[in-house]
């Protein structure tokens, strides 16, 4: 008996001011209820300030992400003002930011136009370094997205008042937070290594990057002018302080090297690479998205 009372005691303590329950338990076991079982007043408390802190937090929290900015609220508005002039602009637009071929095929074609122009052995190093940068900057950039607040779409966010072009599904990425931009992280480290070895091609680079993937995603309300700028900020600085050359001597000089004798598994895994990278690691990030609340709820723990 005295196990039960303690059990009862504890659970009680645990569950704050829910008593009905065990008023209930204790009567259906033929014992009268004693007031003693009753959680104490500074548990009661306690529990009742931490539910008030976390509401509060939740609050702060849903307005940060519906919150707009002057800038963003700015750019949203006057690229809005176009939609529904043009079923074929806004259709066009809408393709070309769901079309992986326009935004990475484009952008691998470039590669691969830099790697076959009579390039040497290091600027080759530099180009293969550059898919181990946009990996880098890709996963740094999801992991922003999931310790930050969750930041709704332009699309979806009531504070917007955002018309939907034609042909646009208002369903597009739902569930996934906006800020940091993935695109602008992965194209602009892309563009920042393909200019340190070509600058003619790093500045098509730039320009495709700009027109092809950050205007039709802004368009659309996809992301927020400052998710693409932060994105563009990410991607620039990750592809700026890790391009060094003891870096790239370590990790795929050797690899270049190693292509004049097995030119054919080389070239097999660049096309991989290339490919995986063209579709913008789309199946990579599929497969990840289930894993995404857990490995959020993980850094969460880990940072307080």
């Amino acid at each position: 008996m005295g196990r039960l009372n303690e059990s009862i005691d504890l659970e009680c303590r645990r569950s704050g001011s829910d008593q009905r329950r065990w008023r209930w338990f204790w009567a259906s076991t033929g014992h009268h209820y004693s007031e003693r079982f009753k959680p104490r007043r500074d548990v009661e408390h306690k529990l009742s300030e931490s539910r008030s802190k976390r509401c509060r937090r939740a609050e702060w929290v849903c307005s940060r992400s519906l919150a707009l900015n002057w800038f963003d609220s700015s750019v949203l508005q006057f690229l809005n003002s176009f939609a529904h002039r043009s079923y074929a602009l806004d259709a066009s637009l809408v393709y070309v930011m769901n079309d992986n071929f326009i935004k990475g095929g484009l952008c691998m074609a470039l590669y691969a136009w830099a790697w076959s122009a009579g390039g040497t052995k290091w600027k080759q190093a530099c180009l293969l370094y550059g898919f181990v940068l946009s990996m880098v900057a890709l996963v740094l950039a999801r992991v922003l997205a999931l310790v930050l607040p969750f930041s709704v779409r332009p699309l979806l966010n009531p504070s917007v008042h955002f018309h939907l072009p034609y042909t646009m599904d208002a369903s597009v990425l739902e569930g996934w937070s906006s800020f940091p931009s993935d695109h602008a992280v992965l194209f602009s480290c892309l563009t920042v290594v393909l200019y340190r070895v070509d600058r003619p091609l790093g500045i098509l680079a730039a320009i495709h990057t700009l027109c092809v993937v950050v205007l039709p995603r802004l368009y659309t309300g996809v992301h927020y002018p400052t998710d693409v700028i932060a994105g563009a900020m990410i991607g620039g600085v990750v592809a700026h302080l890790l391009m060094r050359d003891d870096l790239i001597a370590l990790l795929t000089v050797p690899v270049v090297r190693w292509k004049d004798a097995h030119p054919g598994p080389l070239h097999a895994i660049l096309f991989l690479a290339a490919f995986e990278v063209g579709e913008l690691f789309s199946t990579v990030r599929v497969i990840a998205h289930p894993l995404s609340q857990p490995l959020k709820m993980a850094l969460l723990r880990l940072g307080g």
